[in-house]
């Protein structure tokens, strides 16, 4: 382990809080085994962000230290300690930007599974306003599926981060999702073909959602609609999983500062993609590629659906 490094000094057992100014309980901590740590006390009853994310040579876990049930990173190879001890800090950094305790836990896992995601070769890069609002319109109707379905059954069907030409797909079923300012021309953007494409043995579907952006103190951040939607998938560990991972393709990151931007959302235009709806269809010309249009709204109104297309989704997976 290098000089002068945070667990210099400390026996096992013993802790050192990180930031003596934070608001927060992180410590540096040695554990059974000479194993240096990074721990965040909890406050009883808190409740626990779950699955942990899993790092390679670092054990993260929930444990009792003392009296108090703490969520704790530990090392397996001191040979790593400065690499470690780096992660630490930035982890507990992400953990004082919280506005309270659960928050604090919240930052302080989101960080680690980024840290997981990075050193598994990801991304960097703040989201565009269009791509929030992109992003929100897709999780606002995960959120109302997992409410009817459940949430296995709803993150299976979400394939929008994964680049599929529908943003969910069921087994006779497919909706691309749109999101729009609610003071836009009304016009959507089709960036591909296959995005109203036909599909052999499915019934396609576009949906159509106001998401409108202010600077105002009041509303939900982008990180208070991913975690309203962790929230609505918190029964699975496999669904909150495969969430962290389809957001962090997407691009997003719980440590950009998205907090000055509130979005609402308004109302839904759905519709039945038949024969006759405005869109380009295939085949087109040879050598036409890369193929961006706009339809009105206003034209696809004899395609709007009687019933919700929710119940049309209940009633095809019954």
């Amino acid at each position: 382990m290098t000089k002068n490094n945070p667990w210099d000094r400390l026996g096992v057992g013993e802790a050192r809080r990180v930031n003596s100014q934070g608001k927060y309980d992180f410590f540096w901590i040695m554990l059974e085994g000479l194993r240096p740590g990074l721990i965040l006390k909890l406050d009883e009853g808190q409740l626990l962000v779950e699955p942990l994310p899993i790092l390679r040579s670092i054990d993260t876990r929930y444990r009792l230290v003392g009296d108090r049930l703490s969520f704790v990173l530990s090392l397996g190879d001191n040979g790593l300690s400065e690499l470690f001890e780096a992660l630490c800090r930035n982890i507990a950094d992400g953990g004082e930007q919280a506005a309270n305790h659960q928050d604090a836990l919240f930052h302080t896992v989101q960080r680690t599974r980024r840290w997981h995601h990075l050193l598994r070769g990801g991304s960097t890069g703040e989201l565009t306003l269009e791509e929030q609002r992109g992003l929100i319109g897709e999780i606002a109707f995960l959120q109302e599926l997992a409410a009817m379905i459940g949430p296995e059954a709803a993150i299976e069907a979400w394939k929008g981060p994964d680049g599929a030409s529908k943003d969910f797909e069921f087994p006779n079923i497919c909706v691309e999702l749109k999101a729009r300012r609610s003071a836009a021309k009304p016009y959507v953007a089709i960036s591909s073909v296959e995005q109203l494409a036909d599909v052999d043995g499915a019934r396609v579907f576009l949906r159509v959602t106001d998401v409108t952006a202010a600077m105002t103190p009041e509303g939900l951040t982008l990180h208070d609609h991913v975690a309203a939607t962790l929230l609505a998938l918190q029964t699975s560990a496999f669904a909150v999983a495969r969430f962290d991972q389809m957001i962090f393709d997407f691009g997003y990151d719980p440590v950009h500062k998205y907090d000055g931007r509130r979005w609402f959302i308004g109302e839904s235009r759905e519709f039945e993609v038949l024969e006759g709806f405005p869109r380009i269809v295939s085949p087109i010309a040879s050598g036409v590629t890369d193929v961006r249009y706009s339809i009105g709204l206003a034209e696809c109104a004899p395609y709007a659906l009687a019933e919700p297309l929710l119940d049309i989704i209940r009633e095809e997976s019954a």
